[in-house]
């Protein structure tokens, strides 16, 4: 095993590297669209040719496929599939945090997707179909790509589960709408799913104000690299505490019949700026301290009950409510809409850490997929990490995660990252609906 690993797929031959002591096959960055333009919609590559895979390149829109060593066509692997989260303007498909190794050492063989961010990936033009996103038929596209060459790789393009964190968790919501899915994948994980607040119909004007150019595809595609993202910064700046970009998941509408794993962690946004002022006298005691937190409340859009809100809030929470708030506003209700809008069977998780410290937003990732800490995992942080990773799977293999659904109970399933107990209970994520809105008005 010293010469590299090569795979003969449909649409070409494929060289990677072996890692891991030659215990992982590793294939980087392989392409799987053609663009045509930056602002153009891609077109599936059906012809790679020889394609050197062998190192990554972590900021091409391109997929990387991890297997085991001796991974053969027709084997029929689980596939998992990842996509990255980072607010629709950052992240990569060579994220160490979801390393395959854990993966493709339980049998499994995992792709990690990259797309198109930012502009490029999600401002909308005039001429756009409703729901269409360019970063969004990106990951179509790689998924149609998996479909047709997966099976060379030893995977099994019949048993695919597709997972995405934040950002990629909305664009996993996304792709299972029906008007999108295609039956690329037979079961889907959520977890902590983000969306802006506001169509990006409603920003067009702050979006123009900032690019100081005519919103079109022509106009922006003039711009030097270093204006477009200038620009954009601008537009950033004006809604720093909302994602700027991406789909709006309050027009999902219901989804297409797959298995859904939606989860969220404990302490999403406890560490966000705005959450540093928080101590429970500064809700009770401090002058206008009340009207100041109602103000920063309908910001975020909570709207409606908001003294029980807060009631609630302060039960869970008694000395973070903003931390509370943030979480529930930005990722909360999201979660909500991922659960009440399924037509599968769903089921619920939540992370927290009994221990020093919290869980908050994306340190999960690591814990889903078996990536260690190294000498700072103690050996309870090891079993949590190992129960997690074993529910993903399970899911994986047979479409259930090893507890009950929340479509059975109504409870959801609650991991300790601090001991690696888990226990069942009630779940008010779906009754944040009840708080926040999760659905245009058109709707």
């Amino acid at each position: 095993m010293t010469s590299q690993p090569h795979v003969v797929t449909p649409t070409g031959m494929i060289t990677g590297a072996w890692s891991n002591n030659h215990t992982v096959r590793r294939f980087y960055s392989i392409p799987y669209a053609n663009f045509s333009g930056t602002f153009d919609d891609a077109e599936l590559c059906t012809a790679n040719g020889d394609v050197d895979a062998s190192t990554p390149a972590p900021e091409a829109v391109a997929l990387t496929i991890a297997t085991p060593p001796d991974a053969r066509d027709r084997d029929d692997l689980p596939v998992i599939v990842f996509i990255h989260g980072g607010s629709f303007e950052t992240g990569s498909h060579d994220d160490p945090r979801h390393d395959a190794t854990a993966n493709v050492q339980a049998g499994c063989v995992q792709v990690n997707i990259g797309y198109r961010k930012k502009l490029p990936g999600f401002a909308r033009f005039n001429n756009d179909a409703p729901g269409h996103y360019r970063g969004v038929h990106d990951c179509l596209l790689a998924l149609e790509w998996i479909q047709r060459n997966i099976e060379s790789f030893g995977g099994d393009p019949t048993n695919v589960t597709l997972a995405g964190q934040s950002a990629g968790a909305n664009l996993v919501l996304w792709l299972c709408r029906p008007d999108h899915y295609r039956g690329g994948f037979r079961r889907a994980i959520v977890m902590s799913p983000a969306s802006p607040r506001q169509p990006i119909e409603a920003r067009t004007s702050t979006l123009r104000m900032a690019m100081q150019v005519p919103l079109t595809r022509r106009r922006l595609a003039e711009l030097p690299q270093k204006k477009l993202d200038r620009g954009y910064q601008r537009f950033k700046y004006l809604h720093i505490n909302d994602v700027a970009l991406g789909p709006d998941l309050r027009e999902l509408g219901e989804l297409a019949d797959v298995r859904l794993w939606v989860s969220t962690t404990h302490d999403e946004f406890h560490h966000h700026p705005l959450a540093a002022t928080d101590s429970k006298p500064w809700v009770h005691s401090v002058p206008g301290s009340k009207a100041l937190f109602k103000k920063t409340a309908r910001d975020l859009q909570l709207s409606r009950n908001f003294d029980e809100w807060m009631e609630g809030a302060l039960a869970l929470d008694p000395y973070r409510p903003m931390g509370r708030l943030l979480t529930d506003a930005l990722i909360g209700r999201w979660a909500a809409s991922a659960v009440t809008k399924a037509t599968g069977p769903v089921w619920l998780s939540e992370y927290y850490r009994s221990t020093a410290g919290g869980v908050q937003h994306s340190s999960d990732i690591a814990y889903l997929f078996g990536v260690s800490d190294g000498d700072n995992d103690s050996a309870s942080e090891h079993a949590g990490r190992r129960r997690l990773h074993e529910a993903l799977l399970s899911f994986a293999r047979t479409g259930n995660p090893g507890f009950d659904s929340y479509s059975a109970t109504g409870r959801t399933w609650r991991l300790d990252f601090g001991t690696g107990q888990a226990t069942m209970s009630e779940s008010r994520v779906p009754r944040l609906a009840e708080h926040f809105p999760t659905e245009s008005r058109g709707q």
